[in-house]
């Protein structure tokens, strides 16, 4: 069976699960087919192969544009549970856990899911700090630290989720890469595939109550970028692989834009839609925001080896969906300016690995091999002037850097002024 999660909210998008397997990811105007189509098709599906439609929030009366289809909605605040927990290391180990579904236009709800994936809603007062939240799992639990999923757009709040991490009353943390709106198409359809289940149990002669299913998911099950079809004048194309870009940024020291693979899920394209820089020039942190309409640098993140984190910065635990806030450590601050111009406060880090992201993985490697510094600068390829750059045709149109590398591909710009 083959469900598509539909989300017309800004940010949302769809969702596919074919059997218990989540495929497809991916943003964009679902109200409107011929895009609906092009998302289907990065999959490799058609929206003739989906068999069921569900989406959060109220119903939609011709299923999101498409005339042929009824899209079934169930509760926002399900669907992010849902989401949560599906995709949680606690979903594939059959463990049970709390899911904190945690808005910052509606109050907090907990709800208790068992091992088996059935869930109900923990009837508790409300509450909007983390000591108060504390009490509460203390109240709901059975004496002991208990596993915890963190959902919701607070969940995004990387010092709310710090703070949560270290409750006594939590023993393990999971807060997915997509809690805010983009997670929510997602969750859509793992609910409504818990209740197609339970639908066919059901006229089996078997009643038994919606139970969530684990997923089997990529954090790459988004669009993928294509290539341009022709390269606009003044731009010039050579190959260069992932380490020769590594050495090209210690010499260079430039930003560049670097467009990797499929999308990524959730609202961070790190590692997909970035645009990376050295750590090592003090206004890096200023110049990246600057391009984001953030002249203070908020949105800039570290990228740090996994293995290297706790070296560089406190506490240093993984943190592959940049979900915690850290330090960086005294003794790198003066040899990463980028990071410590904004001084001794929080930063964003992301950790990347060879299984997760062998590419960026080998460009933040090699930088470290020639430069010595194990960390580089980086933010989501969302110009303020342009929004998103999904592709290598989208970052050439803008013009705002004049180095641009997608597989393996180095774009540069030839003009004697400067970017815009």
């Amino acid at each position: 069976m083959i469900i598509a999660g539909v989300n017309s909210a800004r940010g949302g998008g769809v969702a596919l699960i074919c059997g218990d397997r989540l495929t497809l990811g991916a943003t964009g105007d679902v109200d409107d087919a011929r895009v609906l189509r092009q998302l289907l098709a990065n999959s490799g599906h058609t929206p003739v192969d989906v068999d069921e439609w569900a989406q959060p929030g109220t119903p939609a009366s011709q299923g999101v544009g498409l005339a042929s289809a009824t899209a079934v909605a169930y509760p926002r605040s399900e669907c992010r549970l849902a989401a949560a927990w599906c995709t949680s290391p606690f979903a594939a180990s059959g463990e049970r856990a709390t899911v904190v579904v945690w808005d910052t236009d509606a109050a907090a709800l907990a709800y208790a899911v068992d091992a088996d994936g059935r869930y109900a809603r923990i009837d508790a007062e409300p509450f909007d700090t983390v000591p108060e939240l504390g009490d509460r799992l203390r109240t709901a639990g059975d004496g002991g630290p208990m596993n915890l999923c963190l959902t919701g757009d607070r969940a995004l709040d990387v010092t709310l989720s710090s703070a949560i991490r270290t409750l006594p009353e939590v023993k393990a943390l999971w807060v997915p890469p997509f809690p805010d709106v983009t997670g929510d198409a997602a969750g859509a359809a793992a609910l409504h595939l818990a209740h197609c289940r339970t639908r066919a149990a059901t006229d089996a002669g078997d009643p038994a109550d919606p139970v969530l299913p684990g997923l089997a998911w990529r954090l790459r099950s988004g669009t993928v970028p294509a290539r341009p079809v022709h390269v606009p004048a003044g731009w010039t194309v050579s190959p260069c692989r992932p380490e020769e870009l590594a050495r090209m940024l210690v010499r260079g020291g430039r930003p560049v834009v670097f467009i990797n693979g499929p999308a990524k899920l959730g609202p961070y394209a790190l590692g997909s839609r970035s645009i990376l820089a050295p750590a090592t020039s003090g206004d890096a942190r200023a110049r990246l925001g600057a391009l984001r309409g953030d002249p203070t640098g908020t949105t800039v993140t570290a990228l740090c080896l996994e293995r290297d984190v706790p070296d560089v910065f406190a506490p240093g635990i993984p943190d592959p969906y940049v979900r915690f806030e850290h330090r960086l450590r005294d003794e790198w601050a003066d040899r990463l300016p980028g990071l410590a111009d904004g001084g001794p406060g929080p930063l964003r880090v992301q950790t990347v690995s060879m299984d997760d992201d062998p590419t960026l993985s080998t460009v933040v490697r090699e930088y470290h091999k020639w430069s010595g510094i194990p960390a580089l600068c980086a933010t989501d390829a969302v110009p303020a002037d342009t929004g998103p750059l999904a592709d290598v045709a989208a970052a050439l149109s803008w013009g705002g850097l004049d180095l641009v590398w997608s597989d393996n591909i180095l774009y540069r710009a030839n003009r004697q002024e400067p970017p815009r």
